[in-house]
């Protein structure tokens, strides 16, 4: 059984704004305005998708009176914001080196410099991402806050004796920069589920690159890692955005590849599942934006792809908490997340995150040995944390 799928004219163009060369862009800007394009509902999909600023770049550098006069100093914004980003993590990477702690850039400023180093200023930044080893972040985070950096999750030390469960469940520090108000988020650990990216930090820093931002030197990820960092992060989401699959593109032509599966085969340790997808859903966007249409193959992500590619048309709002009016689509999420996942354990992972959640280590002050009763109790704690949670 084959699926065809045709994007919108909207959706089409804001592949081509971001993955087309000049002449390319030109051509198919030229086909869109000729069969018809509704510009108020291209600018929604491209700020949905998080690319309005790369759309309003390449629009405009070739129709500025199709776009309404507001959105044209909006590149100009994001480059002036990514001045202080930059600046921001080059003085934060500095500061966690001078302790001799190393660290890497992630997402972000590094794919701005890296994928984007032409036209930094043409790809959204909204955070700083910086990966410590696992070991390190107790003195990362001495090394923040005595820096000024407010960490705002976890707003308060974790109990010693679920700490070890806590950082099992959750694997992000957050902390507002004192000079800037930008959020930081510290990693401990390159992926949620340790299973779907299992490389320790020596491995990543030693495959790792120089990035130069413009505000000074920073390290970030590189080659088939950063690949399958990227295929990770498109797919972690509860809802899904263009931008993500385009920067998996373009990580993966810079890496020398056609293909993430070919860069990032399961014999190096990579999980099959996550760029696998990639690859399907990359071959039916590319050929549906050049052709107007594209088969789906039959097969295991045949579904996947389609429903991602309907989040893209209808972009919405990530949700950032559980709730209960979302309970149904979670639990279809953690199920596809679960048909990802490497191994009886990336499985078994997805499935206790699915279940509990790290204020649940704060709670019973247990070890990750207890990890089934965190399983059984997590529904329970969740219902309690509802019927205690503050009336409006």
């Amino acid at each position: 059984m084959r699926s065809v799928i045709a994007l919108s004219t909207e959706l089409a163009l804001l592949v081509a704004c971001d993955l087309a060369d000049d002449a390319a862009f030109g051509a198919r800007l030229a086909a869109a305005t000729k069969v018809g394009i509704d510009w108020d509902r291209f600018i929604a999909i491209a700020r949905g998708n998080g690319m309005e600023a790369l759309a309003v770049a390449r629009i405009s550098s070739l129709l500025p009176d199709v776009l309404p006069a507001a959105l044209l100093a909006l590149p100009q914004r994001n480059a002036i914001l990514q001045l202080v980003q930059s600046s921001a993590a080059v003085k934060l990477m500095d500061r966690l080196a001078q302790d001799d702690v190393r660290s890497l850039l992630l997402k972000g400023m590094a794919l701005n410099h890296t994928l984007y180093a032409a036209t930094p200023h043409w790809r959204n930044s909204s955070d700083i991402d910086v990966l410590v080893a696992s070991a390190d972040l107790p003195a990362a985070d001495r090394i923040l806050t005595a820096a000024g950096y407010r960490r705002q999750w976890p707003d308060h030390d974790v109990p010693a004796g679920g700490r070890a469960m806590f950082l099992l469940l959750a694997n992000v520090f957050e902390y507002i920069c004192p000079e800037t108000g930008v959020l930081i988020e510290l990693h401990h650990r390159i992926t949620l589920n340790p299973f779907w990216l299992p490389a320790d930090f020596d491995r990543l820093y030693a495959a790792s690159s120089q990035i130069d931002t413009g505000q000074g030197l920073v390290r970030g990820l590189d080659g088939p890692f950063l690949v399958a960092y990227l295929c990770w992060h498109a797919f972690a989401h509860f809802r899904f955005r263009l931008k993500w699959f385009c920067d998996i593109f373009r990580a993966r032509q810079l890496a020398g590849g056609t293909s993430c599966a070919g860069l990032c085969p399961p014999q190096a340790g990579f999980a099959a599942g996550p760029v696998a997808l990639a690859d399907a859903l990359l071959a039916t966007i590319m050929a549906a934006s050049e052709y107007g249409a594209a088969a789906v193959p039959a097969g295991p992500w045949r579904k996947h792809v389609l429903r991602i590619i309907a989040d893209m048309e209808n972009p919405r709002d990530i949700p950032t908490a559980r709730s209960i009016a979302l309970l149904g689509g979670e639990i279809g999420f953690r199920l596809f997340l679960m048909r990802l996942s490497p191994g009886i354990r990336g499985k078994s992972y997805e499935l206790l995150r699915a279940l509990s959640d790290p204020r649940d280590a704060e709670l019973l002050k247990l070890g990750t040995g207890f990890a089934p009763l965190y399983a059984v109790l997590g529904p329970l704690l969740a219902l309690r944390r509802f019927a205690l949670r503050p009336r409006q």
